[in-house]
């Protein structure tokens, strides 16, 4: 037997009998699927090792994320305001009492910047997050924790297909710490 972990992502479809005839995790990615991976997940191992590095990872992917999205350079002094206030107020709670956040939570962080740039941002998250392209606005109802873990990208359009792969090696880096 081995101890290693087997992860694919499966641009096709053609490995869901596989994973799941074998005891592994099979999840679909689709904007049209019940299956929703929060990018902005707390590792709480992670969170307690180093809170400052923590929160300026997730500050970093937040805006890589929002660069995506948007599909255009933007002035990102707002988000990164945003992301830090919020983790950091979920941080500073007693350590049980840490929740995750999501792209919904960012957005109201933004709105209560109050700045014409912050406003623009979040009008501009609609879409991710009460919009057709939400998949990721949600808690996450799957687990990384199967050692065979498998993700489903054949039905992801254009619009989904960039922020999905960050998103996935996002979840995939977190299982690995």
């Amino acid at each position: 037997g081995t101890d290693d972990d087997v992860i694919i992502i499966d641009p096709q479809g053609e490995y869901e009998k596989f994973v799941t005839g074998n005891g592994g995790q099979y999840i679909n990615l689709s904007a049209t699927a019940k299956t929703y991976m929060n990018p902005l997940e707390i590792s709480n191992s992670m969170a307690k090792e180093n809170m400052e590095g923590f929160i300026t990872t997730k500050s970093e992917f937040v805006l890589d994320i929002i660069t995506q999205m948007k599909g255009k350079e933007l002035d990102l002094n707002q988000i990164d305001k945003a992301t830090r206030r919020m983790y950091t107020d979920i941080l500073m709670r007693p350590e049980g009492k840490w929740e995750s956040p999501t792209f919904k939570e960012l957005k109201r962080y933004l709105e209560n910047l109050g700045t014409e740039t912050s406003d623009l941002l979040s009008k501009g998250l609609y879409i991710f997050t009460e919009g057709s392209l939400d998949l990721f606005a949600h808690k996450s109802n799957v687990r990384f924790s199967n050692r065979l873990l498998a993700f489903n990208t054949k039905n992801l359009g254009d619009s989904l297909r960039k922020l999905s792969m960050l998103i996935m090696l996002e979840g995939i880096r977190g299982r690995l710490n």
